[in-house]
């Protein structure tokens, strides 16, 4: 009895020890300070309207676009969704993202896009989670 209580008495001193850590660090930051979804979409459109060659027009609307799809991706990040099931709803809202920019673009804007889109998948192949080759 006087072990089950000891054993006992030192795990909640251990949770209490731990909480009471975790309530030191203060607020966390905005996952791992990535910018806010209007910062991406901003930098995004800038960076895709001067190498697609976009009009006024084109800019305004990719713009609008961009900052959908970032506020869509961080609601799924932030959602209690399973790791599966966030996957899954991010590559529906990245398909319906393709589907947007063909109907924008012209043919020859979209192959460009598409040149560029491949050629920034594979900057990240070959490596690892931690991001080491």
């Amino acid at each position: 009895m006087k072990k089950m209580k000891f054993v006992l008495g030192t795990f909640l001193a251990i949770v209490f020890i731990s909480s009471a850590a975790l309530a030191q660090r203060g607020p966390m930051p905005n996952n791992g300070d990535r910018p806010s979804p209007e910062e991406r979409a901003e930098k995004r459109t800038e960076k895709m309207a001067e190498k697609l060659g976009l009009d006024d027009y084109q800019t305004a609307v990719l713009s609008d676009l961009n900052l959908a799809t970032a506020q869509e991706l961080q609601n799924i990040r932030n959602s209690e969704l399973e790791r599966e099931e966030k996957k899954e709803a991010a590559k529906s809202v990245k398909e319906n993202y393709l589907v947007e920019m063909e109907n924008l673009l012209t043919p020859e804007q979209f192959e460009l896009f598409e040149e560029l889109r491949e050629k920034r998948k594979g900057k990240g192949k070959g490596k690892g989670k931690s991001g080491r080759s």
